[in-house]
C-alpha cells in the first residue's frame, strides 16, 4: 500500500475514534476512563507483540501526538457538553495533533522502521 493510501486510513480511522472520543465526553471522568481504556489496549497489544520493544520504539513517536490529540478531543467534548464554547478551538488542535500523527505514522515510522529492524522484520513489526 502507497503511503498516501496508508495515511488516508489512519486518518479516519483516528477521526473515527476521535468523534467518539468527543460525543461520549460529558464529563472529565468518562473523558478520562475513554482514554484509559485505549491506552490499556494499545499497552495490551504491544506486550504481546513477538517483538514488543520494536513495536513501542515505533509507536512512540506518533502516539505521543495522538494520545494529544484524543485528550483535546475528550477536553474539547466536556466544554462543549458544559455549554462552553471554547470547545471549538480545541477540535481545531485536536485535528492538527490527529493529521500530524496519521503522517508520522503513515510516512516516517516505516523508515524508522527499515532502517533501524531491516526489511525483513518490518511485516513483523508494522
Amino acid at each position: 500500500m502507497s503511503p498516501l493510501g496508508l495515511l488516508l486510513i489512519i486518518i479516519i480511522r483516528n477521526a473515527s475514534f476521535a468523534l467518539v472520543v468527543f460525543l461520549v465526553s460529558y464529563s472529565l471522568f468518562i473523558a478520562y476512563f475513554v482514554l484509559f481504556v485505549e491506552g490499556l489496549y494499545v499497552g495490551f497489544s504491544v506486550s504481546f507483540t513477538v517483538r514488543s520493544l520494536m513495536a513501542l520504539i515505533l509507536l512512540l513517536p506518533h502516539g505521543v501526538i495522538e494520545l494529544l490529540g484524543y485528550s483535546l478531543f475528550a477536553l474539547a467534548g466536556v466544554k462543549y457538553h458544559s455549554g462552553d464554547v471554547g470547545y471549538l478551538r480545541l477540535l481545531v488542535l485536536g485535528i492538527a495533533a490527529i493529521v500530524v500523527a496519521a503522517f508520522v505514522e503513515a510516512f516516517i515510522s516505516p523508515s524508522v522502521a527499515r532502517y533501524l529492524f531491516g526489511r525483513a522484520l518490518c511485516g513483523v513489526v508494522i
